[in-house]
């Protein structure tokens, strides 16, 4: 499985410039499930760290940081506009309303998800950190 991911994300690595939104969201996406998978598992963090691209593990770990960063950002964008929109139809209709409620619930629950990529964001900024200190000799 990891071997899978590491192809697609090699593929969109080198698919283009950062600037393409679609590609830029699947880079993000798929660091922060990298970041998942490194998460308190020595044996994924090796596997992931020899299939991804990139000229050494810290700059790869390096890289996976600046798009869980944009990932984030981005997400975290949307959720506020959408949540900006389900504030201005709270005023509509009582169906209105009722759609409104539901699209607020998973608003909520996105949450979590917003917490979880945040987590990532830290736990691939401590491994950078860490792999740039074993590389460099410190």
């Amino acid at each position: 499985m990891l071997h899978c991911l590491t192809f697609v994300y090699a593929q969109l690595h080198g698919a283009g410039d950062h600037g393409d939104a679609t590609l830029d969201f699947l880079r993000g996406h798929l660091a922060v499930l990298f970041g998942l998978l490194m998460q308190n598992n020595p044996t994924n963090q090796e596997e992931l760290l020899k299939s991804l691209p990139g000229s050494s593990d810290s700059a790869k770990l390096h890289t996976l940081l600046g798009q869980a960063r944009e990932f984030l950002a981005v997400y975290a964008d949307f959720r506020s506009r959408l949540f900006a929109t389900a504030g201005w139809c709270l005023s509509e209709e009582d169906v209105l309303f009722m759609s409104v409620v539901r699209h607020v619930d998973h608003i909520t629950e996105d949450r979590q998800a917003e917490k979880v990529a945040h987590d990532v964001i830290i736990l691939l900024a401590a491994l950078c950190e860490t792999m740039k200190s074993i590389e460099t000799g410190l």
